[in-house]
């Protein structure tokens, strides 16, 4: 049930980035989009307890300024 329940996101959350791009400049939504991996790495720390190592920060910030770079371009 639970692979079914996080299946049915995933196709949602494809499907809703797809419906925003018809609305809105592709490179607004794919900018906001990378910004799911801040959110990904907060509840990693905060609810799983991951540890956010220098290198995964790096990869991190390195998504985010892509996703800014691709914003305002």
């Amino acid at each position: 049930m639970l692979g079914i329940a996080g299946g049915s996101c995933s196709v949602a959350s494809y499907g809703l980035a797809l419906w925003a791009m018809t609305l809105a400049p592709v490179a607004a939504i794919a900018a906001l989009r990378e910004t799911s991996i801040l959110f990904a790495t907060a509840i990693a720390a905060w609810i799983l307890r991951e540890k956010i190592t220098a290198r995964r920060l790096v990869a991190i910030l390195l998504a985010v300024a892509g996703a800014i770079v691709i914003r305002y371009t």
